[in-house]
């Protein structure tokens, strides 16, 4: 099967969904995408990474709903697919053709903008994507087919990455289907919990979390403590040997172990740290930053 489609996307695991749908032999006839902006001060304002694919393929973009309101009339479309867009999408443009979003959950846990990092902030084992028809409700349309991923210890990158290749041969294997429009998606069910955006001081790592909750932490990649003063962001760690810590130092305490390696001693045990990027410093093995800190000094805050 091949379709005529619309694509509404954004950020740059985006853009892979609208190459591979391009590759697949679909006929986008036009994206929809953020605006331009400045990415970094005093840089040039630049496109998405959808819209730069889009420039690329030389599909038509635009850059807000009312124009996609507006071309969804001059070009008719039998599908449009929805891969972090970032916008809610009006009943009215919904009402057009079939609109497809893949969320990054097992719906209908995590709706929202954050899934994958609650996901992993949670201690979740198992994370996947979703396949639904969109409603304008957030994240809250019937469920077409669901793939999982074990998750356990990857990185946010990595869960980011597994989760992206689950989602393009989900919506390629649908998109290839000459039923799609006959089958009835299924309504969400169970308890419906929501993923807000990460708040910065969310990735803060404190003396009273548990080693589990610190490493989720780290896995995002923005873990961080304050060390002397200083803001460290933790890029390496691990759960410490079993019973170290375990002679009265308080959690927050910083601690040499065997082989000159450190670690954080925490509420449940010892988080065992290897390299670390201290505010306006490159990486740094841990055990390099601890010898420009004072005795004195050697605990989180």
């Amino acid at each position: 099967m091949s379709f005529r489609l619309a694509y509404y996307g954004t950020p740059g695991l985006s853009a892979r969904y609208l190459e591979a749908i391009v590759c697949a032999g679909h006929d986008v006839r036009y994206v929809v995408t953020r605006p331009p902006k400045r990415r970094g001060r005093g840089s040039a304002v630049l496109a998405s990474p959808v819209g730069e694919v889009a420039a690329d393929l030389g599909i038509v973009t635009v850059f807000s709903i009312s124009e996609a309101e507006m071309l969804s009339d001059a070009e008719p479309v039998d599908v449009s697919v929805v891969v972090a867009y970032g916008r809610i999408i009006p009943t009215p443009l919904l009402e057009k053709n079939l609109f497809l979003n893949i969320h990054y959950s097992l719906l209908p846990r995590f709706r929202g903008a954050a899934p994958m990092e609650r996901a992993i902030l949670a201690g979740d084992e198992v994370s996947g994507v979703a396949l639904m028809k969109m409603e304008e409700g957030l994240d809250t349309g019937p469920v077409y087919e669901t793939l999982e991923m074990p998750i356990v210890s990857l990185s946010l990158q990595q869960v980011s990455d597994g989760l992206t290749e689950l989602g393009i041969e989900l919506l390629l294997s649908w998109l290839s289907r000459d039923d799609i429009f006959t089958v009835e998606p299924l309504p969400q069910a169970g308890e419906a919990t929501y993923a807000n955006k990460i708040a910065s001081v969310e990735y803060r790592i404190e003396p009273s979390m548990t080693t589990g909750d610190a490493l989720g932490r780290v896995r995002l990649g923005r873990g961080f403590v304050e060390v002397g003063g200083k803001k460290v962001i933790i890029e390496d760690a691990a759960r410490g040997p079993v019973g170290v810590g375990a002679d009265g130092r308080e959690p927050g305490a910083i601690v040499r172990i065997a082989g000159g390696r450190w670690g954080i001693i925490l509420q449940d045990g010892l988080l065992e740290v290897s390299r670390v990027r201290p505010e306006g410093k490159s990486t740094m093995d841990f055990s390099s930053f601890m010898n420009g800190i004072r005795s004195d000094q050697a605990a989180i805050v």
